[in-house]
């Protein structure tokens, strides 16, 4: 079941950019799905954040810009440097691979954040039997080699830059903290269960232990019933002691 959906838009333009501000007023028009020459604003759509390429040193022009929100990514492009010429129609899915791929980067990592969450909180409400060693385990491979910085991503700044911003609008760098959270919490329930588990064992060695000494007491009391009464009276209260000291290790390892 697909629990929610990221849209990712491309536009061709005939021009480069004079100004970055153009750019983004392109590509924000994109995003709203209007024309892109038409000026529009919207001052209660707070969560839009853009990047673009770096100013050419020749032409003194922009080459791209992305216009980022939570529910998509809008790029517009405008000819190659020195170029006159638009992108066509059938180079556009060339042309936008690279950004493509930068934006499933973030999708995995959201929605991997977000199953790994799920699974955490069936394993606590009893829903999952999935063991707790085995979904910690999950969970910290995830962080450690499923994750990447924007420095890992690419050498180019704006490239960092839009990666930085897919991973805040997607709201990525909060889930890992909460999955850092939860991680905190299956290491506290994992140690109630080996708390648990070692009381059992310990229950158990002093119950055999128990045993081990009345089938002794038994052998040496059959070995002195023919001897003195003071013999088998002090026979008698160490057996009773030692009865004690070992009813007293049971409920202490029952607590």
């Amino acid at each position: 079941m697909m629990k929610e959906a990221y849209r990712l838009n491309v536009a061709a333009l005939p021009k480069r950019f004079e100004e970055r501000k153009i750019a983004e007023k392109i590509a924000y028009n994109e995003h709203r799905l209007i024309d892109v020459a038409k000026e529009f604003s919207d001052l209660s759509e707070k969560d839009v954040e853009y990047a673009s390429g770096a100013r050419d040193v020749n032409d003194s022009h922009y080459g791209w810009a992305c216009a980022i929100t939570s529910q998509e990514i809008a790029y517009a492009y405008g000819p190659k440097p020195g170029k006159t010429v638009p992108i066509t129609a059938e180079a556009l899915p060339e042309r936008a691979e690279d950004d493509l791929a930068l934006t499933m980067i973030v999708m995995y990592q959201k929605y991997t954040c977000m199953l790994l969450n799920e699974k955490i909180h069936e394993r606590f409400q009893g829903i999952s039997a999935q063991s707790i060693r085995g979904l910690k385990k999950e969970a910290l491979e995830f962080i450690a080699y499923g994750t990447l910085t924007p420095s890992q991503v690419s050498k180019w700044n704006n490239v960092c830059e839009t990666y930085r911003v897919l991973q805040k609008e997607n709201g990525v760098n909060e889930a890992l903290d909460e999955i850092k959270e939860k991680i905190e919490l299956l290491n506290e329930e994992q140690d109630h269960i080996d708390s648990k588990r070692e009381s059992r064992v310990s229950m158990i060695i002093t119950v055999f232990g128990f045993f081990s000494i009345i089938a002794a007491a038994l052998q040496i009391l059959d070995y002195l019933s023919s001897g003195r009464g003071v013999m088998i009276g002090g026979f008698v209260g160490m057996v009773m002691g030692i009865l004690g000291i070992s009813f007293g290790i049971m409920l202490r390892a029952k607590k």
